[in-house]
């Protein structure tokens, strides 16, 4: 009796040690199909590998994230599809760290497309750190020029990297992936005020569309509404021109656009008092959600190409 008691607490033992080795060999062969598996995706893009090395997922296929960034007072919107990453100018030269720090939270290593809409400085601050840290392949810039030492820099990293450059011109179109980038304007003409020199653009994703039109006033909006049908002009989501200022967003504009979902991208307690209250009264005549930066901090709106999902903010 004795002896088989002992017998069978060896035995146990022994099956033990079997299981043990079974279960260490489940969990070898779990983490090698899952990493097969994740190189897989990573190829064929649905994950991208970032700075500090961890594979970040991508939106699907049809799919897109609209990010606008809390530069303080000044621009930076980030698109992200399944095909690639697109930026829309880089917020001031204060901003830089935090727009660095931003993007390398996401993973990003590298752009389709730099849009910078127009030279000022509160748009292409971080411009030239873009230049030069990330790849890009392609920057989309108007015929405006600046004799300030931002630009200079960012015409200098442009020339050092050899990126290819492209000029906005009225009725163009891009394509990433499934995303189409539609230039509303400039339209070729000289103009008064620099402001209306910026790109305004509408990305659209399936049946969702987002105007984006950088430092653009009235007099631009004016001729933009002039130039296309109401029904091609109305979107889903807009960043309102010019910070929220007063000289943008005109009655006319947003009678066309007529946006559910406004972003403004402003600093707390800026000297221009942006967002005007002016604006912000026409926005509420119109019924449209307001976002800012300001109070929210970053901004980020995703979408199937049918619905839009409000999915974040920093603040």
């Amino acid at each position: 009796m004795i002896r088989k008691e002992k017998e069978n607490k060896w035995l146990s033992a022994e099956e033990k040690s079997k299981r043990r080795l079974r279960l260490i060999s489940f969990v070898i062969a779990f983490f090698i199909i899952a990493a097969a598996v994740a190189w897989f995706l990573y190829e064929d893009g649905y994950f991208s590998e970032g700075k500090n090395g961890i594979f970040l997922s991508r939106p699907a296929e049809g799919s897109a994230e609209f990010h606008f960034i809390d530069v303080g007072q000044g621009d930076a919107t980030l698109i992200r599809t399944n095909s690639g990453d697109i930026l829309i100018d880089a917020g001031p030269n204060g901003a830089e760290q935090a727009l660095r720090d931003y993007l390398d939270s996401y993973g990003i290593n590298e752009f389709e497309m730099c849009i910078f809409t127009h030279p000022d400085e509160d748009h292409i601050g971080g411009a030239d750190m873009i230049i030069k840290e990330y790849g890009v392949k392609t920057v989309l810039m108007p015929e405006a020029e600046s004799e300030t030492t931002t630009f200079s820099s960012l015409l200098d990293a442009i020339e050092e990297k050899g990126v290819n450059v492209l000029n906005a011109v009225q009725n163009q179109e891009y394509n990433v992936g499934e995303l189409s980038l539609f230039i509303l304007s400039p339209d070729g003409t000289k103009q008064k005020i620099k402001n209306n020199y910026s790109i305004v653009l509408k990305a659209q994703i399936g049946s969702i569309s987002v105007m984006l039109q950088g430092d653009a006033e009235a007099a631009a909006e004016e001729k933009i509404v002039k130039a296309y049908p109401a029904d091609f002009l109305c979107c889903d989501i807009m960043k309102l021109g010019h910070h929220g200022s007063s000289s943008s967003s005109s009655d006319t504009w947003l009678a066309a656009v007529r946006p559910r979902i406004a972003i403004i991208s402003c600093g707390k307690g800026n000297s221009y008092g942006h967002p005007n209250a002016e604006t912000l009264n026409r926005l509420r005549k119109y019924g449209t959600d307001v976002y800012r930066t300001d109070k929210l901090g970053s901004i980020v709106f995703s979408t199937d190409g049918k619905d839009i999902c409000y999915a974040k903010s920093t603040g």
